[in-house]
């Protein structure tokens, strides 16, 4: 009977949860990320006259949340101008991804271009299937000819981190568990102390 009343109560409060929406951890998120990126014209980024890839693989990212590699597909006007694209980090099991945009200004130094850059997170996979939030930070692009462009971004801002509703449910659904079994531990103890002659 005990059983019963349990599984009721315990698929009640998962479908409480999964029906609301769950609360976010705002976690910081800074650090510093660097990797080679390529440019070359592309007509499917008109108005802008080129399109800039940043491969995961020649990057490196440090952050408040751990270690990642950082890519970059985006659309600019060389070195001065709007940016605008798409990002993705990668943390192993778990990744962030979302659009960029920015503004690049010549630095004043040959093939050194400064960006202004604003990412804004979309969604990602695992601890961050439900992840929002932003960040923004200063990067340099240094050319360099027959490599590509040198990319070291300098950035600050947060993760909110929403944990699953199904995550939620299976928290509660343990907790109930657990709760259920103490409960029915302490019953027995005083069922024992009441049983025992004077």
């Amino acid at each position: 009977m005990a059983s019963k009343t349990f599984a009721r109560i315990a698929a009640g409060l998962a479908a409480l949860v999964c029906a609301t929406a769950a609360q976010a951890d705002i976690l910081d998120f800074s650090g510093t990320i660097s990797g080679l990126g390529i440019a070359g014209p592309d007509a499917t980024c008109a108005p802008a006259p080129s399109r800039g890839i940043l491969d995961p693989s020649t990057s490196t990212g440090n952050s408040t949340l751990g270690s990642f590699t950082y890519g970059h597909n985006w659309c600019f006007s060389g070195a001065s101008g709007p940016i605008n694209g798409t990002f993705q980090l990668d943390f192993g099991t778990d990744e962030i991804f979302g659009s960029v945009a920015g503004l690049a200004t010549p630095s004043g130094t040959p093939f050194l271009t400064n960006l202004n850059l604003t990412y804004t997170i979309l969604g990602g996979t695992g601890l961050y299937a439900n992840a929002n939030g932003s960040f923004g930070g200063i990067a340099t692009s240094q050319l360099e000819a027959g490599v590509g462009s040198h990319f070291n971004l300098n950035f600050g801002g947060s993760v909110n981190a929403v944990p699953e509703p199904a995550t939620w449910a299976m928290m509660l659904v343990g907790f109930g568990v657990v709760g259920f079994q103490i409960r029915r531990k302490n019953s027995r103890k005083g069922g024992a102390l009441m049983a025992r002659p004077n």
